[in-house]
């Protein structure tokens, strides 16, 4: 994600786009080189491509989608989140 300023803020907004469905600016928050890895164990996604390729099938699956964030731990250009 980008601006290591505001990442906390950046990860809050990835929740706002995935929350809105949204995925061409969920994926403007990625660096052109960002690598996404997935909650459940599924090989990460290398690119922006890749992970709009990840939200558009997610999205293709589900008519209504919805996380929450509770916190947001950020280190160096890490997060986790709960």
């Amino acid at each position: 994600m980008t601006g290591m300023t505001s990442f906390p803020g950046e990860v809050s907004r990835y929740y706002e786009t995935i929350r809105a469905r949204d995925i061409e600016s969920c994926v403007a928050l990625f660096a052109e080189n960002a690598v996404s890895y997935d909650p459940l164990g599924m090989p990460p996604h290398h690119g922006r491509a890749s992970v709009r390729e990840f939200l558009e099938s997610l999205f293709s699956l589900t008519e209504t989608f919805a996380l929450t964030e509770t916190s947001v731990l950020a280190a160096g250009n890490v997060a986790a989140v709960s």
